[in-house]
């Protein structure tokens, strides 16, 4: 075991190591974080970073609680609202998430305490001026930057890891090998797309090598080889000298090779996003909308710098004010010339208008969501996947399409002004009265049960949220289902985190079971209990038990909403009774029964141990013995087979294994 092992918990990180790896695990305890904002965008970004195992995350918000920073975040109380800052309103149960996470206020000013750091990350509106400042002090530091903010249904991420930042892993994947079909002598190799890894995944620009190459001798040097990409099965090679001519065989083996990237400083890419390379867009439906809602931001930091606030919810002539600043910074960049707002094809005022009136909003599940993508940047500081280039905007404006005109939108003082702001008291009543059953309390039920709290919803007498899951909480666990902690080792999942969330909002109408919900289950889950479901959300990892959901919900016409998570990845499907296909529409994918990251790190369950045995004792007791008796049936056969189907490599373990 190396000295970086030592000081990971295996045990607690183990399906983050299945993911990351234990050279960016060790990266990551070492690091030293600040966190500045603690309304719903940094406790999710706080929460988030916690988990994942840093050294040390300091936290930065003198702010003094108010009513409405409760609906955002999770660990504030009304106690707190009037008396405490912010950070130190929400320090014990931050720190209470990770044993090996150093957590604490930082003291004093924040301009004097920034190269203490590795990372600063700012999660909250402040003036452009002192935004340029703390960029060029960690660029002179070499300290990482994530400045991140949510303008009500809106909102963004800017990066910059300085002038040289390295990429050392840019997808996470296992390099795949491929088997060659054919070399032309012009460097052309098309790969036998039947066989090996399947379709090409690597693009222009990556690199591969080659192995076992018949004719063409000085491809087997194994030196990596920049390529690019013709088609899904073939690419060509850049090497200069003539080859000989290509016999047979072959394989092709990625490689991933560091590749170095330059940020350019805040100051640079404030007013103008992008001069040629367009940054990442999350909705291609939404042409121009990114350049728009840049306008809408650089005009919203203006606003800010001058009046030292944002302005105030659904007020009109101060969101005015924001749109006619725009509509000057949409002008004059058109004028000079600026390649980013030459794909805003229509100026769309109504747009801009949302930005400002809500901006000092902050709903919870776009801090969910805008929270998971700054601490994943803050992953990726250790060289593990591909940062964001350099701006990434976002909008879900999509979701008042169908609110109708004039709703009411008076604010009462509570912990739901926030949201009833943007979409009226009326929507506020319709959550309060939901009824929600989930099934699965570990990492995505965790979420959905903190979100529906601070949401409000089930918040009427006769409403409730249920959640079920019988497994009991386990060491693994506490390192993404943030409701757990290891006090609470092998209790109920869904008992633990009904308690844990009810804490958050006491008037969240709660309740837990500990069962399966499948056919021997229904004396609990009956045709009365269905019936009463508004919504069904599922957070399982058992196909067969999502089926079994699938049906009850079409056969009650129940919305579903079906989500799973597999290390960086996630999906999401939106059943709708006489509306969209199903889940058991989908067409099955062949699939191990039990994933094999699960078989060989993770064989908890007594399946996952007998899969585990059994396929040992193939490996020992089954194959060698088959490759025995064919080898002493008819050794030329044996040979020739061997020598057409597996590497040199395993041909050699396979004689050894002979002999």
């Amino acid at each position: 075991m190396t000295a970086t092992e030592e000081k990971v918990d295996t045990n607690l990180y183990s399906r983050q190591i299945g993911t990351f790896g234990m050279e960016t695990m060790g990266k990551l305890i070492k690091m030293k974080i600040l966190i500045v904002g603690l309304r719903g965008l940094g406790v999710e970004t706080a929460k988030n970073t916690i988990l994942a195992g840093p050294h040390e995350v300091q936290l930065y918000d003198p702010e003094i609680v108010s009513i409405n920073d409760l609906g955002g975040n999770f660990y504030l109380t009304e106690a707190d609202v009037g008396k405490k800052r912010r950070d130190e309103a929400s320090i014990t149960q931050l720190s209470e998430l990770n044993p090996y996470v150093h957590v604490s206020v930082m003291k004093g000013e924040l301009m004097d305490n920034i190269t203490n750091f590795n990372v600063i990350v700012i999660t909250e509106m402040r003036p452009k001026e002192q935004l340029i400042e703390i960029d060029e002090i960690c660029r002179k530091n070499k300290i990482a930057f994530i400045y991140a903010g949510i303008l009500g249904l809106s909102g963004f991420v800017f990066d910059d890891f300085g002038p040289e930042h390295n990429i050392l892993d840019d997808n996470g994947e296992d390099c795949k090998t491929y088997i060659i079909k054919l070399i032309s002598n012009d460097g052309c190799v098309t790969i036998d797309d039947s066989l090996g890894g399947g379709k090409f995944a690597p693009g222009d620009g990556d690199y591969v090598k080659f192995r076992e190459v018949g004719g063409m001798k000085q491809l087997n040097d194994g030196k990596p080889r920049k390529i690019k990409v013709i088609s899904s099965n073939s690419f060509s090679i850049e090497d200069k000298y003539p080859y000989e001519n290509y016999k047979n065989g072959g394989i092709i083996e990625e490689v991933i090779l560091p590749k170095e990237i330059s940020y350019k400083k805040l100051k640079e890419v404030f007013n103008v996003s992008y001069l040629e390379d367009e940054p990442e867009i999350i909705d291609y439906s939404k042409e121009g909308r990114n350049e728009l809602l840049h306008c809408a931001f650089i005009a919203i930091h203006q606003y800010f710098s001058e009046n030292n606030e944002l302005p105030e919810l659904n007020n009109k002539s101060q969101a005015n004010e924001v749109l006619k600043i725009s509509k000057l910074i949409y002008d004059n960049s058109k004028k000079n010339g600026e390649v980013w707002v030459e794909r805003i094809e229509n100026f769309e005022e109504n747009i801009i208008l949302n930005v400002a009136k809500w901006s000092k909003s902050e709903i919870s599940p776009f801090c969910s969501f805008l929270g998971g993508i700054a601490s994943q940047e803050i992953m990726k500081i250790t060289g593990k996947y591909i940062p964001i280039n350099q701006w990434l905007w976002f909008d879900f404006f999509e979701s008042i399409e169908h609110l109708e005109e004039n709703i009411d939108t008076t604010l009462y003082g509570t912990r739901y002004d926030d949201q009833i702001a943007i979409y009226g008291q009326e929507f506020q009543k319709k959550l309060n009265n939901l009824n929600i059953f989930i099934i699965g309390a570990g990492a995505l039920g965790s979420e959905y049960l903190k979100l529906f709290s601070l949401m409000g919803i089930s918040n009427n007498k006769d409403s409730k949220t249920l959640i079920t899951d019988n497994d009991l909480i386990e060491m693994s666990n506490l390192n993404r289902q943030f409701l757990f902690h290891q006090k609470d080792i092998g209790k109920s999942k869904s008992k633990i985190a009904t308690e844990q969330v009810k804490m958050m909002n006491k008037q969240f109408n709660c309740q837990y079971f500990e069962s399966f919900v499948n056919n021997e289950s229904e004396n609990l889950f009956d045709e009365k209990f269905w019936k009463n479901q508004n919504f069904i959300f599922t957070a399982v990892d058992s196909q067969s038990a999502r089926k079994y959901i699938d049906l009850q919900c079409t056969k009650y016409t129940k919305i579903l909403i079906d989500t799973g998570t597999l290390g960086t990845e996630g999906s999401c499907q939106v059943i709708v009774p006489c509306k969209t296909s199903c889940y058991n529409d989908n067409k099955e994918i062949p699939q191990y029964s039990i994933p094999l990251c699960t078989l060989h790190n993770f064989p908890s369950k007594t399946e996952h141990c007998i899969e585990w045995a059994l396929s040992k004792f193939s490996e020992f007791f089954e194959k060698p013995v088959e490759d025995l008796k064919q080898f002493f049936e008819n050794k030329e056969t044996f040979y020739n087979l061997i020598q057409n189907e597996e590497t040199i490599t395993n041909q050699i373990n396979k004689l050894k294994e002979i002999k």
